[in-house]
């Protein structure tokens, strides 16, 4: 039975990552796809974690105070969550987002779109924004790039305005 489970879950990875439901009669394939699902560990967890409206940097910060890890968090049960000091609306918005969103199924969305998300704890997290007064936790980069290397970033507002969007696009074309 557990051998059959895993034939399973790789199966549904595959099909969510790469578009194909494979025959997986070849072990090195079970293997590599194995190794895919468990390559981002606790992240995928954390990924489904930010899809959940309320649940930001305060939120999940309380969290970790309390669980050793987001895939504790993720699987919580609501007075689990509630014990953590979660008011009741956000606890159930974590509750009602495992009916809706599959951890597996967020990181292969990050990953087909080309986003990594980098925790500020990660190696490759820029160690000059560590240093501000509030830096952020986490991070999605897009494409691939050296964060600690010289570079310019630019943060903007979720709800950027017309001209912000295109000053934004002269900065960056300049």
């Amino acid at each position: 039975p557990a051998i059959e489970i895993l034939l399973l879950s790789c199966r549904t990875y595959a099909r969510l990552y790469y578009g194909v439901n494979p025959a997986l009669d070849k072990p090195e394939k079970l293997i590599y796809i194995w190794k895919a699902m468990t390559a981002h560990g606790d992240k995928k967890f954390l990924a489904a974690l930010l899809t959940v409206p309320g649940a930001g940097y305060e939120t999940i910060k309380k969290l970790k105070e309390h669980f050793s890890s987001c895939e504790e968090i993720w699987r919580a049960g609501l007075s689990e969550l509630q014990s953590a000091g979660l008011p009741q609306e956000t606890a159930l918005r974590i509750s009602r987002a495992r009916l809706s969103v599959e951890p597996d199924a967020e990181m292969a969305r990050l990953d087909k779109e080309g986003i990594t998300l980098i925790e500020k704890t990660d190696a490759a997290f820029p160690s000059l924004l560590k240093e501000i007064s509030w830096p952020p936790q986490w991070l999605y980069v897009k494409g691939r790039a050296n964060l600690n290397s010289t570079a310019l970033a630019v943060v903007g507002s979720r709800k950027a305005t017309s001209y912000g969007r295109e000053a934004t696009e002269r900065i960056i074309y300049e």
